[in-house]
């Protein structure tokens, strides 16, 4: 513990924790970055082996088995979604998007089953063919942490206006 924190009447623990959020934050940007730059076979290292990415039509939907999901993504779906946004062949997504995105307000909390919540919201911008696109809304990350830092058990998408018409998703959000 710093002297710093000591003389201030931080425990131990508190500072610790705060370690941990700045891990969390730094994961979550890094993992934009990764996304932003298309490096998709590093995105999908950062996967658990039973990570689920999901993108539900609506904020409210709470369960992704039995009503429409835009994207309900276990890990070998994940594999193929990478294999398919990585590959030279995929010509319906060529030319590729030029994509840049923000993450921030994070809120990050330990959860019952010993993995972290971290819920952040985001903009999006993309540009492909010459159209530009803005999407934003709400991320809910649930990391187990691992060795070398974190893995995604959960990336949960809130799309604002995720029941509106959207032509194939050529980037991950």
């Amino acid at each position: 513990m710093t002297a710093l924190a000591e003389s201030n009447g931080i425990d131990e623990a508190t500072v610790r924790w705060w370690a941990t959020e700045r891990e969390v934050v730094a994961f979550i940007e890094a993992e934009a970055d990764l996304l932003d730059d298309a490096e998709f076979e590093a995105w999908e290292a950062l996967w658990e082996p039973d990570g689920v990415y999901w993108l539900p039509q609506s904020r409210s939907q709470t369960d992704p088995e039995h009503r429409v999901s835009l994207i309900w993504d276990d890990r070998p779906a994940i594999t193929r979604r990478v294999d398919r946004l990585s590959g030279r062949l995929a010509y319906a997504l060529q030319p590729a998007a030029q994509v840049s995105r923000v993450v921030g307000n994070f809120r990050i909390q330990p959860g019952d089953d010993g993995l972290i919540e971290a819920r952040s919201r985001f903009i999006l911008l993309l540009s492909r063919r010459g159209q530009p696109l803005v999407l934003g809304g709400r991320l809910l990350h649930r990391l187990r942490r691992r060795p070398d830092g974190f893995g995604m058990v959960l990336k949960r998408v809130d799309l604002v206006g995720a029941d509106a018409l959207f032509e194939n998703f050529t980037v991950v959000l």
